[in-house]
């Protein structure tokens, strides 16, 4: 699997939230409630530094697709990456009924961790999202959706789907969306359902930024 065009900002640096009518209550900051998800198809030297920092801090650590063919195109070159999200609806059906499970997936050739369990759930929690993604200083890969988006007070304005973090039962309902090809883009899924105001409205997953 090629590398995300885009490499995952810090965690103090993920600024496009999504909230819910339905945020369940601020859980305990218990580590044990937080799941690291990734994908890679193959042990390349950037995935064992990812496991490598993973492991430092102590993460629980599930990754999906090792072993399997990549069809998720060239992400490196033009759009893709579909078939993560795919594999990822395939393990949130096994988690979706968890609402203290805080899950945050991550992409793995090029990501280092730098902080722990704690730390992220903290920071996360203070967001009082659902789901809270990765930002980035250009809209990739349709240009034509950056005028759609809401300004930012501070930070990144537009979403990066290379890391987010969310509640499990809400995870799984962004990732349960997923009708497409393993070649399309994930990037342009996540933007997709960000910017459109008829789920905002109906289904009360994206809701509103949270900065």
């Amino acid at each position: 699997m090629e590398p995300s065009p885009a490499a995952l900002l810090p965690l103090a640096a993920l600024l496009l939230g999504v909230r819910g009518t339905g945020t369940p209550a601020r859980p305990a900051l218990n580590p044990e409630n937080l799941l690291l998800i990734t994908a890679a198809t193959e042990q390349t030297e950037g995935y064992a530094r990812f496991l490598r920092t993973a492991r430092h801090f102590n993460y629980t650590v599930k990754t999906l697709g090792l072993g399997e063919p990549w069809r998720g195109g060239d992400v490196a070159r033009t759009v893709g990456g579909g078939q993560k999200v795919r594999w990822l609806k395939e393990e949130m059906a096994k988690h979706a009924e968890r609402e203290e499970l805080v899950v945050m997936f991550v992409d793995s050739y090029d990501v280092l961790l730098a902080g722990g369990p704690l730390e992220l759930l903290r920071k996360f929690l203070a967001f009082g999202s659902r789901v809270v993604f990765s930002a980035e200083g250009f809209c990739w890969p349709e240009w034509g959706l950056a005028e759609r988006y809401p300004p930012v007070g501070a930070g990144k304005r537009f979403l990066n789907s290379g890391g987010f973090v969310g509640f499990a039962p809400a995870v799984h309902g962004l990732t349960q969306l997923w009708k497409y090809q393993d070649d399309d883009d994930d990037q342009l899924f996540y933007t997709r359902l960000y910017l459109d105001p008829g789920l905002r409205a109906l289904r009360q997953v994206f809701v509103s930024l949270s900065l």
